[in-house]
């Protein structure tokens, strides 16, 4: 029997761009590798539950709703990652990191500057600007 490990990343945007988090360099995992906010789900969490509660560790962020996933889900290894978004209006937004380096608000447009051709991210951001 395998366990399936499920992960959850939101597309946070606003005015057209997105919040891009930079893993930081000492990371045993994809260090210096710009990511959109997630992580994995606690045993007994609701996929909701989760993105929100690391949301608010990783960014500082209160999330009051959700919307739909971006994108079908994406499964890699034991691994299942759901991809959701949400459209906030961030005049001045105040960002503060604990598990990142450095964050950017970056247009669609910018995205090619921070991931390479074909990165399952990318695609997964460039889908959902299409679609909205």
């Amino acid at each position: 029997h395998l366990s399936i490990r499920r992960q959850r990343q939101m597309c946070i945007r606003d005015r057209g761009r997105v919040l891009l988090v930079l893993r930081r360099d000492n990371e045993d995992f994809m260090p210096s590798v710009w990511e959109i906010p997630g992580g994995g789900v606690n045993g007994g969490e609701a996929l909701l539950e989760a993105l929100e509660r690391e949301i608010r560790e990783e960014t500082g962020l209160s999330l009051q709703t959700v919307g739909y996933p971006v994108c079908n889900t994406c499964s890699y290894g034991d691994t299942t990652q759901y991809n959701y978004h949400i459209a906030l209006d961030v005049s001045n937004p105040w960002i503060e990191l604990t598990e990142h380096s450095e964050y950017a608000w970056v247009s669609i447009s910018d995205l090619g500057q921070y991931f390479p051709p074909g990165d399952m991210i990318l695609n997964v951001l460039l889908e959902w600007a299409a679609t909205n």
